[in-house]
């Protein structure tokens, strides 16, 4: 039986280190709303990100924590229906949700999904509102959950570089070069025929040599060995300022583009902008954007038929090294995101967890 409570995980929005699991009843759906049973929902890098770029970008406002104070991170998981006068129950949606055991959604069936209309995300990105119907075992060990999402992302940039000539550069060199967003970029940006070198930790320098997929690697402390005049666009995917300036003063007017995608390295991730940074000025991609103008140029099928041929490769390739661990639970979804956070979690492994009690069949 599913619990008769909601359980959110909530975190203090200056401090992302203090979590706590909220409890409150569980909510009755109205006309024209659902409630839905978050069954699972994966804990990777991208959701820190969401949590650091909470305020610059409104990830905060999609599920507002009733306290001042505290914010709820989305992440994306599998939700089943069970209740309201809108979708039938036992239905199963994929998409953007609380780190929660429910959620009360105003959906309204479209052909290009089900959408949430809830009124406080009318103005937040179409993509993040979206819901997609799910079969019973789509799932499957949990790698939907996971690669999913961060492949969209990395299809997305890899076909914006592709399209730009990739900025004129050479290579395109990605911090934080062991996560799974890194490694999507570089599977999809090698497929098209790009030089892709990483940039990673010391630790971890072993494993992301291991995955075959860069031309390069170089560890952060041997940065300034790296070719100084090859013409080298910039996917900040570790978010850190230090280490952002280091490479723009290594390659200087090499440096085609500095582009920023996430922040793996959470203690010293800064996004503020700095005018005294040498070369191109950094700026986020922001995958909605992107996604809109491909699916108005392809047509929506057209462009989920891309996706899903480009994401069906990638999941391949990741049975090779990628494992799913699995927690049910309040203490181990703190635990997992606490892992998350500290960087804590190995590159090959990655977090899938539930707070909702009772488990899809």
């Amino acid at each position: 039986m599913a619990p008769d409570r909601l359980l959110t995980l909530e975190v203090r929005k200056d401090a992302l280190a203090e979590a706590r699991v909220a409890e409150a009843p569980l909510p009755e759906p109205g006309e024209g709303q659902a409630l839905l049973r978050v069954e699972r929902f994966g804990l990777t890098a991208n959701v820190i990100t969401y949590a650091l770029a909470g305020d610059t970008i409104g990830y905060w406002r999609f599920f507002p924590a009733s306290e001042d104070g505290w914010g709820r991170i989305p992440a994306w998981g599998f939700a089943e229906v069970v209740g309201g006068d809108v979708l039938e129950p036992g239905e199963r949606l994929f998409g953007y949700l609380p780190m929660a055991s429910h959620v009360l959604l105003a959906p309204e069936v479209r052909p290009t999904g089900v959408v949430d209309t809830t009124p406080h995300r009318a103005e937040l990105p179409r993509a993040y509102n979206t819901y997609r119907r799910a079969g019973p075992a789509e799932d499957g060990d949990g790698r939907v959950l996971v690669l999913r999402p961060l492949h969209m992302l990395c299809f997305l940039l890899a076909d914006h570089l592709e399209a730009e000539g990739r900025h004129g550069a050479d290579q395109v060199l990605l911090t934080s070069a062991s996560s799974k967003t890194a490694l999507g970029l570089a599977f999809e940006l090698g497929r098209a025929g790009a030089r892709v070198a990483g940039l990673t930790s010391a630790r971890n320098a072993g494993f992301v040599r291991s995955t075959g997929i860069y031309d390069a690697v170089a560890t952060y402390d041997e940065l300034e060995t790296l070719d100084a005049g090859a013409a080298t666009v910039a996917i900040d995917m570790a978010g850190d300022g230090a280490l952002r300036r280091r490479i723009h003063e290594h390659f200087g007017s090499a440096l085609r583009s500095s582009i920023l995608v996430g922040a793996t390295h959470v203690a010293s991730a800064s996004f503020a902008p700095d005018p005294t940074l040498p070369g191109p000025r950094p700026a986020f991609f922001f995958a909605p954007d992107r996604l809109k103008e491909r699916s108005r140029e392809w047509g929506p099928a057209a462009f989920e038929a891309r996706v899903q041929e480009a994401y069906e490769a990638f999941a391949e390739w990741s049975q090779g090294w990628l494992r799913i661990a699995e927690g049910e639970g309040e203490d181990a979804v703190l635990a997992a995101y606490r892992r998350v956070l500290g960087g804590e979690t190995p590159p090959d492994v990655a977090e899938v967890v539930t707070l909702s009690a009772a488990r899809a069949a």
